[in-house]
């Protein structure tokens, strides 16, 4: 059980801090301080395996804590049923993807 909630507070610490560095690097991107670089990039296998592995865990543990609040009543089980899905979806893209995130598509939304 305490190794469940170590996993769990380290996910969160770790979305917690990319969230707050992706916001600065869409700042130097609009001041033109980041140079992009147009490159294909490719993970190989024992990466993709180790990504597979790690986004594994992170999608269960999420399905396990969605589980819980319809559980626990915060949500319905309709709902619960629904995030699930979508997060089952999310979960084949990435697959497909070779664990590459497509974050290009944000951009648009950026602009005024």
């Amino acid at each position: 059980m305490y190794m469940k909630k170590m996993i769990v507070t380290g996910i969160a610490f770790m979305m917690m801090s990319t969230a707050s560095f992706v916001g600065q690097t869409v700042d130097a991107k609009e001041n033109g301080l980041h140079k992009e670089t147009e490159q294909a990039i490719e993970l190989n296998e024992e990466q993709k395996q180790e990504m597979a592995v790690l986004y594994e865990e992170l999608f269960s543990t999420k399905e396990e804590i969605i589980k819980k609040y319809a559980e626990f009543g915060v949500i319905s089980t309709e709902k619960a049923e629904e995030i699930v899905k979508k997060m089952q979806e999310h979960h084949k893209k990435v697959k497909e993807s070779d664990f590459i995130p497509k974050w290009e598509h944000h951009k648009a939304r950026k602009q005024p």
